[in-house]
């Protein structure tokens, strides 16, 4: 076990790494290409509820597809303590600097309340430093993603990666909950197809 955590540790601080490492336009061009995939896809169509992420660093940006979801209800997570809720939010204004300098919305405007959550249509779109298309997902250690998923367990978890953040395999443990889609710039992929139901 030790030495799971260790590789997880050197799989997080290599793939950090390598993401700082992309130029910004690279970045950009696969943010753009990510966002296309998702904009012709058929889950994110149907979805009612869209939680996208408010990218820090070199993370994809969703912003675009945000500004283009008008019909949904988009909104983006707030960190209070070790907590994470998501807060409706109407346009780029509504942000202002939060937990670890991430953009999060103003404190005025009010936390979606998830019980009343339909979450078989409800989106949630997740950042992480590497995934693998086993829907292994490795975040900032943080936990706040796994906590949440936790929670609301019929939520459609979709993992964002830029090209470089694809991993052979991502050390799990048993509280990292899996991805149920990944996209690429190149692809989306359905998790379920690729893991072996009977581990």
């Amino acid at each position: 076990w030790e030495k799971n955590m260790e590789t997880k540790a050197s799989i997080r601080t290599k793939y950090k790494t390598l993401r700082n490492a992309m130029p910004e336009n690279i970045v950009r061009e696969e943010s753009q290409r990510i966002c296309q995939n998702i904009s012709t896809w058929e889950i994110f169509q149907k979805a009612q509820n869209c939680f996208f992420y408010y990218p820090l660093g070199k993370e994809a940006s969703l912003l675009p597809l945000f500004k283009e979801s008008i019909q949904k209800r988009a909104a983006f997570p707030r960190v209070r303590g070790e907590e994470m809720d998501f807060c409706e939010v109407n346009s780029t204004d509504d942000f202002q600097e939060g937990y670890f300098h991430v953009m999060e919305p103003k404190d005025e405007i009010p936390a979606i309340d998830l019980v009343e959550l339909e979450q078989e249509k409800t989106i949630v779109f997740t950042p992480g430093l590497v995934f693998d298309i086993n829907g292994g997902r490795s975040g900032y250690g943080k936990g706040f993603y796994d906590r949440f998923f936790q929670k609301y367990k019929k939520v459609i978890r979709v993992g964002i990666a830029l090209s470089c953040q694809l991993a052979e395999q991502v050390p799990m443990e048993a509280y990292d909950i899996p991805m149920d889609y990944l996209v690429t710039p190149e692809k989306i992929y359905k998790v379920t197809d690729n893991r072996d139901e009977n581990k």
